[in-house]
């Protein structure tokens, strides 16, 4: 089995990205591991300090909309990378999340060294507030919902109308994945998100995985004995 995984990729600097072809044409992987910064929100000529701006403008509906504008927009530009979706749409597992898996890191999550559970006053520029995180998590869900099922060649959907809507409560977000790769074939692998429940280093007891999904975590490192169990997540 073959494994390939990858990670930051920002189209507006870099709209000429040829490794997607050697994935493609070379390597032929069995799993695709898509592991965080997929877009860079806050990156590139013009760096926006989003969380001042959508707290600090004059209408904050104002402020957020064009955080979910410009947020949609990058992972639009990330689909329309030739290269990118030649091998998003022609990998044969594409629609099995065993074998093609994405998850998140701070630059498609919110902003640079961001923290989904607010920190202390010390760390405010980093906390991310919870319509940014819902907001964050519906336009992810849309990327991955666009990798895994359009055709080649079809355009990007436009910004979901209930964008600004809260997420229904059943989709808690404490593990992106758990299971067996390759169809089942391969090793236990847990999908980790690293961002929804973390907390800056200075909060005592501080937590990267939240309790549930620690929980989950040494749930299956308890059951792995003696196999192969593979960590996936968007920063080390």
């Amino acid at each position: 089995m073959k494994i390939v995984f990858t990670s930051c990729m920002d189209a507006e600097r870099v709209p000429d990205q040829p490794i997607w072809d050697r994935i493609r044409l070379v390597e032929h992987p069995d799993v695709l591991m898509l592991l965080g910064d997929q877009i860079y929100m806050d990156w590139g000529l013009v760096h926006t300090n989003w969380r001042r701006h959508i707290e600090d403008h004059k209408r904050h509906d104002k402020g957020l909309t064009a955080f979910a504008e410009d947020m949609h927009r990058r992972y639009a530009l990330q689909w329309s990378v030739p290269q990118f979706q030649q091998l998003v749409c022609g990998f044969a597992g594409r629609a099995d999340p065993s074998r093609l898996l994405v998850t998140w890191d701070d630059h498609d999550f919110a902003w640079n060294n961001s923290l989904g559970e607010d920190g202390n006053e010390a760390e405010y520029e980093h906390g991310v507030p919870r319509q940014v995180k819902e907001l964050s998590r519906r336009l992810f869900g849309q990327f991955v919902q666009q990798l895994r099922s359009a055709p080649l060649a079809t355009p990007y959907p436009p910004l979901p109308a209930d964008w600004m809507s809260p997420l229904p409560p059943t989709p808690a977000p404490h593990l992106f994945w758990r299971g067996r790769l390759n169809s089942g074939a391969g090793p236990e692998c847990l999908l980790l998100d690293t961002r929804w429940f973390r907390q800056a280093r200075s909060v005592p007891a501080s937590s990267v995985l939240g309790t549930s999904q620690r929980q989950q975590l040494l749930q299956a490192l308890g059951q792995a004995g003696q196999g192969l169990l593979i960590l996936a997540a968007g920063n080390p």
